[in-house]
């Protein structure tokens, strides 16, 4: 075992906090039997690795699953179990003894007084799971077969509990279960949205009854989970109040293209409006070695840059995922034999940063619309059936919303426009303006929130259409209130909100021209910090422009090249990121 000198290599790159998954198959030594103490074997002594972290006041990040796929063959459970759904009752009942008898030893040493911080359920849950049937026998035994009879079993089961609508989306699936779609485009807007309600609702009843086991076996930590990149169609706002905290896992490994940054606004924007604190529970650090693989990625200046860029969209605390090397995955932060890489590298330069991460607020007057029936509808356009929306995670450049919505962000993010997201009535209420780039159907709390912003003379910019009907296509009973009011606010296309933005008498509060992209983020003590991110390979000059308050204030560089030539002109080398601390002056 190497436990000792890669915890020292950890704690050396400035980590303070290790996570670790415990693999169920790994510790089953026989049926119902669970090795935790090294018995069988001293890399199952889970005792002594706590002991080892306490040693070097390391936090660990527990992750026992039942699920932790992480490539491991089963996925985490026993091999026996490893083709059924999370749902089956079988794997239930075997996944209780697991999930009792960890989750009781890691009680033993959580905080306050051992290292346990955080345990994690499962890993990237979605419904219905199965994979594709490899094409080895060997393989095909541990595969997730897609099962329209255990679906049919949990439609029946949710179509049971009051107030739901199974009944309705049984009649709406065309042939189900033998023909297991259902095909979206086949469906009424209003069931393709039902289908996802369903989905919803059976992931959060499995963290539902996860959690109460972890919470009647001792655990009285934080309880997370993660959403898989760019599955926004998952309700993490509904599993956040679940369990104490949901983040979104990030694999953004490039965002040197205009697209690859866009991906990666929106994904760190719905981050910051949806959880509440925007982190990725895994954020890429290796990679499986295949023959064409781009190792250039691992190259430190590049890995300081995509950790630097993701901190400049909005993200704050990244748990790197697979920080080891093992069999099959390379060119991760540390060695098997725990000799520091590239990664950890370009991390131990950026340590002061992350010491100094604490909430913060995006400094933008402009917030596009979000609402997840909204995303719902386009991944429902966008994949055929419910075999396919988790492919929408390896896609990193391609939109992730309607056409409308995706080019007013596009446009706005171009037009180097400061720009939150937000998913809320409270959020709408408040932001200083409100782009809606919607259809003309929403939620039944978007129409009055925009209707009362027009009545009270606050900007609206509409870059879609006016919703004006309900979920179900049907004209809402106060529509006309809001399409009266709405001939007073601004219609524009896309292309055009940067023009129409200036009109309304919204303007940046950092500006380069779109030269660089930039983002401020002011802090609790009132400094700003600002990042200027050059994707471009090659070096770029050019003006600056910031708000009087900005512009007074005292500079301090906190990572990367000092970009100010003089107060109105900066330059930065090809991708690089600068960060730079503005503190006020006194009486500002």
């Amino acid at each position: 075992m190497f436990w000792d000198r890669i915890l020292d290599a950890i704690c050396e790159a400035g980590i303070s906090v290790v996570a670790t998954f415990f693999c169920w198959e790994f510790h089953e030594i026989e049926r119902g039997r669970f090795d935790l103490t090294g018995e069988t074997a001293p890399e199952r002594d889970v005792d002594a690795f706590m002991r080892a972290c306490v040693a070097r006041e390391l936090k660990v990040f527990a992750r026992p699953g039942p699920i932790i796929d992480s490539e491991w063959p089963s996925r985490g459970p026993s091999a026996d179990l490893a083709t059924l759904e999370r749902t089956d009752p079988r794997f239930r009942d075997r996944a209780t003894g697991w999930t009792r008898a960890i989750s009781a030893k890691l009680a033993e040493h959580q905080q306050p007084h051992g290292p346990v911080a955080y345990v994690q359920i499962d890993n990237e849950i979605f419904y219905p799971h199965f994979t594709e049937v490899s094409a080895t026998e060997a393989d095909s035994a541990i595969q997730i077969p897609f099962d329209p009879d255990r679906i049919l079993a949990d439609l029946r089961a949710w179509r049971e509990q009051p107030g739901e609508l199974a009944p309705e989306l049984l009649q709406a699936l065309p042939g189900f279960p033998d023909d297991p779609a259902p095909r979206f485009a086949e469906l009424p807007l209003a069931h393709r949205l039902l289908a996802f309600e369903f989905t919803n609702s059976v992931v959060d009843g499995y963290l539902r009854w996860v959690h109460q086991e972890m919470r009647a076996s001792g655990i009285a930590v934080p309880i997370t989970t993660n959403v898989k990149q760019s599955c926004a169609y998952l309700d993490a706002a509904r599993f956040d109040a679940t369990v104490e905290e949901v983040g979104f896992n990030y694999y953004l490994e490039h965002l040197e293209t205009p697209e690859q940054l866009q991906v990666g606004h929106w994904w760190a924007g719905l981050a910051r409006t949806e959880l509440r604190r925007p982190w990725a529970p895994e954020f890429w650090c290796g990679r499986w070695m295949e023959e064409d693989a781009d190792t250039r990625v691992f190259k430190e200046d590049h890995y300081r840059y995509i950790v630097l860029c993701t901190l400049a969209l909005g993200f704050r605390q990244l748990n790197l995922f697979m920080a080891v090397d093992r069999d099959d995955w390379h060119y991760a932060a540390f060695t098997g034999l725990g000799k520091p890489r590239a990664a950890a590298r370009a991390l131990t330069s950026l340590r002061a940063v992350f010491d100094a991460i604490e909430p913060d607020e995006r400094l933008a007057d402009v917030g596009l619309l979000w609402t997840r029936p909204h995303h719902q509808a386009f991944v429902a356009e966008r994949f055929r059936d419910w075999k396919e929306p988790s492919g929408i995670w390896v896609e990193q450049a391609e939109p992730k919303e309607s056409a409308a919505w995706w080019s007013s962000l596009a446009a706005i993010v171009d037009g180097d426009q400061d720009l939150t997201l937000l998913s809320s009535e409270a959020e709408v209420l408040a932001a200083p303006c409100v782009i809606y780039a919607g259809p003309s159907w929403a939620e039944q709390w978007v129409a009055p929130a925009l209707a009362r912003r027009l009545e009270e003379g606050r900007p609206v910019l509409f870059s879609g259409e006016v919703p004006l009907d309900d979920l179900a296509g049907e004209r809402r009973g106060d529509a006309g209130n809001l399409a009266e009011l709405a001939q007073q606010a601004i219609h524009t296309t896309p292309e055009q909100l940067p023009s129409a933005l200036e009109r309304a008498g919204i303007f940046p509060w950092v500006s380069t021209g779109g030269e660089l992209v930039s983002t401020a983020y002011r802090r609790r003590d009132g400094s700003v910090w600002l990042f200027l991110v050059n994707r471009r390979a090659a070096p770029v000059r050019c003006p600056l422009t910031m708000r009087p308050e900005l512009r007074a204030a005292t500079r301090r560089q906190l990572a990367g090249p000092d970009p100010f030539l003089d107060d109105d002109t900066v330059a930065l080398p090809g991708r690089t990121v600068a960060l730079v601390e503005l503190v006020p002056a006194r009486g500002a």
